[in-house]
């Protein structure tokens, strides 16, 4: 009996056709969730980039608006001292105005949010002269944290 190498090779690779098949589609399975899981966390990412971007600039126009209500109460009252706190939508905004020493007043006006995801804040000190008519800014600066 003579022995077909050529015979039992091509049984052997059909016999194995099912497990080839199937690691094929594991393989190819995998791959897509793998790919699906990095582009989701892309998109998250992307979106809290975006959510911080979003509330920094909120910050900002809020500590416009809390600056204008610290310029208001010295325009109403030159002599107006102490800290005033506002709060504007999710913003807090505290004011602090010091007492008049040689016609100029200093303020310090901070304005921060608060979330689940972290705590923005922005601040200016500025250099308010109130002995001129009208008032005015000699010094503006911005309170780096």
């Amino acid at each position: 009996m003579q022995y077909n190498h050529k015979k039992t090779m091509i049984d052997n690779i059909q016999k194995n056709e099912g497990a080839i098949a199937l690691i094929l589609v594991i393989m190819i399975t995998t791959l897509t969730l793998v790919s699906s899981v990095v582009i989701s966390l892309i998109n998250t990412s992307d979106l809290i980039s975006n959510y911080h971007i979003s509330e920094a600039e909120e910050v900002n126009v809020q500590l416009d608006a809390c600056i204008d209500d610290t310029l208001i109460r010295i325009v109403d009252d030159k002599y107006v001292s102490g800290d005033f706190e506002i709060d504007v939508g999710n913003v807090n905004c505290s004011s602090t105005i010091s007492a008049t020493v040689d016609g100029i007043k200093t303020t310090t006006s901070t304005a921060t949010s608060t979330s689940d995801i972290g705590v923005w804040t922005k601040g200016v000190v500025m250099m308010v002269n109130v002995s001129s008519t009208p008032i005015r800014i000699d010094s503006y600066k911005d309170i780096i944290n």
